[in-house]
């Protein structure tokens, strides 16, 4: 089953970072001592738990991870909303088929981590306003390496640098 985050001993890798959302899932890799992590990849979802976590273990296969990291979205007043309880739903999916450890994690403020890195980024579309970059296609896979990042951080398993990915 999932754990949510508290002090237990650090995990072992390599790790999967998740921002699941309904239409998007973002998905981030780092190795298996948590170093280096990255945006990998942006999946289409289902909005179905069982499916999603499907796709997102077919994805994985190959990468082997020990540990999912799945953002859990609470609000700013710490209650969660209704995309909590999906996201739970998803994480438990995920839990019963991947023989792995899961993990939810507090991803507050992670899609602004997002939004910053693309500003910064050569490529980021400065022009075209805030609209235009909550459709750009790294946002979700970069929301999933601010929830590894935090998560790997919080267990004493920082990144090389502090770097922003497009470093």
């Amino acid at each position: 089953m999932t754990r949510e985050h508290r002090p237990v001993a650090p995990p072992a890798g390599p790790f999967v970072g998740i921002d699941y959302g309904l239409r998007r899932i973002g998905l981030a890799l780092a190795a298996s001592d948590g170093r280096f992590p990255v945006p990998a990849t942006t999946l289409d979802a289902t909005g179905q738990a069982a499916r999603d976590a499907a796709a997102v273990l077919e994805w994985a296969t190959e990468r082997a991870p020990r540990t999912y990291v799945v953002g859990l979205p609470i609000n700013m007043d710490g209650s969660e909303g209704p995309q909590a309880r999906v996201t739970r739903a998803f994480a438990d999916a995920l839990a019963a088929h991947s023989g792995a450890d899961v993990r939810l994690w507090d991803e507050r403020l992670s899609s602004f981590q997002a939004d910053q890195w693309l500003a910064e980024a050569p490529a980021a579309p400065r022009t075209r306003g805030k609209r235009a970059a909550r459709h750009d296609p790294r946002r979700d896979a970069l929301a999933a390496l601010a929830i590894l990042r935090a998560f790997l951080a919080a267990h004493g398993l920082p990144p090389a640098d502090d770097a922003s990915p497009g470093d």
